[in-house]
């Protein structure tokens, strides 16, 4: 008999058998004709099935044994992938899915092929996955950390680069998880981050969520997240030193005050390394942040913003007549000052030699008066009236980002420099207590010299701003008095400028507006009439259910939302009386108004609801009749002895525009604070030194006298530039979240306050200067990045968003049923809200206010605040919350209340070292 190989025209080959006495017989017409000839030739020649195919293949792969050509092409061409029809593959799966490879009558399955095969599968699978993991894990592999980790490691931390790695590196190990985490239909579709490396498959897009046909919602990302957590937990079983995940979820937990016994089973689980390897890992970070510090205080110039720290230190056995330990200190942030010319802004000399002239003496009244510029506050009052308008319809929203382009341009006073992210280096915490003169000079030794590394002799050339809210800027001036006769250079702290800081500023002023607007202190019980009077806050907080109290320090977020929120009712229930409407929003969709033609209109609300001169004539009656629409005639609620006096005009009218216009002065200053334009800020504040000495706020008065002083008379430009290009921060160096620096340095005491939980050490103690206090602001950058890291977005708040226009809707009928803003003749509930910026004009004009000042400064720069002027509104040294920073997104203040940040979650306590 003799065989024959024929290479056929497909590139197959095909094995004839022919009979020995015919050399081209022709083929078998079927195919089981065909291969019962071809095993009816193997047994001939004393071949089993299996014993054939073992010996063809072996014999192949053995190189000392020859083989004839046939052989070798037939093996090549079968085994090279060439063969179009049949491959390798096609040749197992036949085996693996025979009918005669699954149990039939067999006691066992262990001798069965599809068995046998699973099982030399798993062996192959398993020889991959141990290969790869040893080239992973190895310094070779590319997913060990070179060095240490540091904060920039942790701040830009992702799973995407470590998911792409492991798929280039490790694809058998990913599959073979995947195939667990992931069902067969969402593995045909894996997400995009192996989309990137080289031979993955290619995604058109990334798709977080699918419906299946069964209705179920899959995950692929959140599963394939599961899946690179899992995968680095078992490489660290694997290899000790792969810890890149647990150290940055040990300082995780650390950043969230998690308990010690969370490390230990974290740890035991392989998802953290331990407390006492994470205290060590911070220790090293810290070491880094201060020679980073260190080298930075050598090439750039710095501003340092610092406040005391104050808590409670609990005794837990007073058996022994311990009591409880007030543990006082202080923290500080260092503050790269940027887009500034040093050399000239900081120069003492020059700033000696101004003030020699004793120019301040031309402080009058009319110069503070003129520091108001009159026509951009008005114009801005009117981009804001037209916003709250576009806020409240949808249809309207296309006029937001010209709204938001006009105050960034034609209407921009000084912006901060667009992307800028301050740099703000955290310090290390002390035992000294600002709260006393000598205590302020350990601190600033402390932080210049000790931390720093700054030599005595480097402070007598250039000035250094330190920074941050009333109470503490006074502390600085104290100690400048007390030491300006010493006779060495450095301890004259000449070189000290104090620089008050706007958050606190800003807090005082709400207090005010709530205090001025708030209504009479008390009623009688005979006459319930006077929480009728809705130009008040009283009647509104109770209308609303609010629970906000007119108190020194208000809750900072309630109070805020009261008066905003009665500003925005206001503001709507005011273009409704412009325009004669009971529902303003059918009438912008029939009159679909053009942007300037609503700033033109804006423009007379502000002039008629918004001003001083208006409210002047709501309450004396001239010519209220072409300013305000009439009202129906004015019944006093009042009987007999008890009846206020009638004014000549509409005192109600003229309480609500005060209000008006004080709280949206307030949100202007807030917003501008927002978008990084201080020169819009600093036009309010020009206002706020005429409202802050009108309602008795002495120490914040003179503070902003000080600053009208500096910037009028005694600051170079360069200065001035340098204080105003510096005066805020931004800690991501996105559009419209800029906020004071005392604001930051708020949240950071707090932080540290929570992250010490019940430690028992003073703030002296090496946990909180080397593991705590340095690195505070990058507690916050990690526990956002692991956030972002695993994809976990804010919040919606929509249903806060909801309940509150319920609420504003309730407040502006309510308003419109009292006819607020229309002009009643007589209409009075008794309170009449004082004007606080024509008190604080009176002041100025009519008293030496100015002239003391003036004097007192010259004598001594350090003596702002005169002896008469005892009042501590402005000092208060009480534990609060700091809140959220407002942000100004899309040409909207959006409120802190409103804004998801993980940065703010209250923290638990953190456990003993």
């Amino acid at each position: 008999m003799q065989h024959t190989w024929d290479s056929s025209e497909s590139g197959d080959v095909a094995f004839h058998v022919l009979a020995p006495e015919l050399t081209a017989p022709p083929l078998l017409d079927s195919l089981n004709s065909r291969l019962d000839a071809i095993l009816q030739c193997m047994q001939s020649h004393n071949f089993t099935l299996g014993g054939f195919l073992v010996e063809l293949f072996r014999a192949g792969s053995d190189r000392t044994k020859k083989k004839t050509q046939r052989h070798t092409q037939m093996v090549s061409s079968f085994l090279d992938g060439h063969s179009k029809q049949y491959d390798a593959i096609s040749l197992v799966k036949e085996l693996y899915n025979s009918r005669h490879s699954t149990t039939r009558n067999h006691e066992s399955e262990e001798f069965l092929a599809r068995n046998k095969l699973q099982q030399w599968a798993v062996e192959v699978v398993e020889d991959m996955v141990s290969r790869e993991a040893e080239e992973l894990t190895s310094k070779e592999g590319g997913l060990r950390l070179a060095g240490e980790m540091t904060w920039e490691f942790a701040a830009q931390f992702s799973l995407a680069p470590l998911a792409r790695a492991a798929w280039k590196m490790s694809p058998t190990c990913i599959c073979v998880l995947a195939a667990t985490a992931i069902s067969k239909e969402g593995r045909n579709k894996p997400p995009s981050w192996f989309a990137q490396v080289q031979g993955a498959p290619q995604l058109p897009s990334v798709t977080t969520t699918r419906a299946t046909q069964s209705g179920q919602v899959t995950d692929w990302l959140h599963n394939a997240q599961i899946v690179i957590i899992v995968f680095m937990m078992l490489l660290n079983a694997r290899n000790l030193r792969f810890t890149v995940l647990q150290k940055l979820m040990g300082v995780w937990l650390f950043a969230n005050s998690a308990a010690r016994g969370v490390y230990d089973v974290l740890g035991r689980i392989g998802l953290s390394v331990a407390y006492s390897t994470t205290l060590e890992l911070l220790r090293g970070l810290s070491q880094t942040a201060q020679s980073s510090l260190r080298t930075e205080a050598t090439r750039s110039v710095l501003s340092i913003v610092y406040n005391n720290i104050n808590r409670k230190r609990e005794v837990w056995d007073s058996e022994y007549g311990e009591r409880a330990v007030i543990d006082s200190g202080t923290v500080a942030t260092a503050i790269i000052l940027e887009d500034c010319e040093p050399e000239k802004a900081f120069n003492i000399a020059a700033l000696e030699q101004a003030r020699a002239k004793r120019p301040r003496e031309q402080l009058t009244v009319e110069v503070l008066l003129s520091c108001i510029d009159q026509g951009h506050l008005n114009r801005l009052l009117s981009v804001h009236v037209v916003s709250f308008l576009v806020m409240e319809f949808p249809h309207l929203s296309h006029f937001q980002p010209m709204l938001n382009n006009k105050l960034r341009t034609k209407l921009a006073t000084h912006c901060m420099r667009k992307g800028r992210r301050t740099q703000a280096f955290p310090m290390a915490a002390s035992e000294h207590d600002e709260g006393s003169t000598e205590g302020n000079r350990k601190v600033i030794d402390d932080l210049l010299l000790n931390q720093l590394g700054l030599k005595k002799d480097e402070f007598n050339r250039m000035l250094t701003i330190v920074t941050d809210d009333q109470s503490t800027i006074e502390k600085i001036r104290t100690l400048k008095r007390f030491l300006d006769s010493c006779p060495h250079g450095y301890h004259q702290y000449g070189w000290v400028l104090p620089l008050i800081q706007l958050w606190h500023m800003g807090w005082s002023d709400l207090e005010r507006i709530l205090d001025t607007h708030w209504g009479p202190k008390s009623c009688s019980k005979e006459s319930e009439v006077c929480i009728e009077d809705v130009s008040t806050f009283s009647f509104v907080n109770e209308l609303l259910g609010r629970k906000v109290k007119n108190m020194k320090r208000p809750d900072y977020y309630p109070a805020q939302a009261l008066v905003f929120d009665t500003l925005c009712a206001e503001v709507l229930e005011c273009w409704c009386e412009h325009y004669q409407t009971d529902d303003l929003g059918v009438y912008m969709v029939t009159r679909q108004p053009t942007l300037d033609e609503l700033l033109q209109d804006a423009q007379r609300l502000v002039n008629t609801y918004l001003t001083t001169a208006s409210a002047e004539c709501a309450l004396q009656g001239r010519l209220a009749e072409t300013l305000f629409s009439a009202g129906s005639q004015w019944t006093s609620p009042f009987q007999g002895s008890s009846a206020p006096a009638a004014p000549r005009g509409d005192q109600v009218l003229a309480n609500t525009i005060l209000r008006m216009r004080d709280s949206m002065l307030h949100y202007k200053f807030q917003s501008a604070i927002a978008d990084g334009d201080i020169g819009r800020a600093m036009n309010v504040m020009a206002v706020w030194v005429f409202t802050f000495c009108g309602s008795g706020r002495s120490k914040y008065t003179n503070e902003l006298l000080e600053v009208a002083c500096n910037f009028k008379y005694e600051y170079s430009n360069e200065l001035k530039t340098a204080i105003m290009n510096n005066w805020l921060c931004n800690l991501t160096g996105d559009e419209g979240r800029w906020f004071p620096m005392d604001l930051m340095q708020e949240h950071n005491i707090n932080l540290l306050k929570s992250m010490s939980g019940s430690h028992s050490s003073p703030f002296a103690d090496p946990f909180f200067k080397e593991v705590i206090s340095l690195n505070i602001c990058n507690f916050l950058d990690i526990k956002e990045s692991l956030r972002t890291a695993v994809g976990i977005g804010a919040k919606s708040g929509s249903h806060k968003q909801k309940k509150k226009a319920v609420a504003l809707r309730h407040l502006q009928n309510t308003m419109r049923e009292h006819v607020l803003h229309k002009f009643r003749a007589s209409r009075t509930f008794g309170f009449m809200a004082q004007d606080d910026f024509a008190a604080g004009y009176d002041r100025f004009d009519y008293t030496s206010r100015i002239e003391d000042f003036v004097q007192r400064t010259l004598a001594d720069m350090g003596n702002l605040h005169g002896v008469e002027e005892v009042d501590n509104e402005d000092g208060l040294e009480a534990d609060f919350d700091a809140p959220r920073p407002s942000i100004w997104q899309d040409g909207e203040l959006v409120f802190g209340t409103d804004v998801e940040d993980e940065d703010n979650n209250v923290l638990d306590e953190h456990s003993t070292e």
